[in-house]
């Protein structure tokens, strides 16, 4: 993965606008999903689970990982 990223510390969400007007049912079904993945992690390759923002940080600071810094404008105009 560091091939793509700089770090083995991958940030995805979960959840979208009205998605957890079941949360039971939402949870419940990303818990199958952590649970078939992070039981095949010798054909996945990765471990998953949920998160914080927090805890993220965490292990992106772990790796020290160095990040160049961006100093034009992110939404140019074309």
């Amino acid at each position: 993965m560091k091939k793509i990223f700089r770090t083995n510390v991958l940030l995805h969400t979960f959840g979208s606008d009205f998605f957890f007007m079941n949360a039971l049912m939402s949870f419940k079904n990303m818990d199958k999903l952590l649970d078939y993945i992070n039981n095949r992690t010798d054909y996945y390759k990765v471990k998953i689970q949920y998160s914080t923002p927090g805890d993220y940080m965490k292990a992106v600071n772990k790796e020290k990982a160095v990040f160049p810094a961006k100093y034009d404008d992110f939404f140019p105009l074309c």
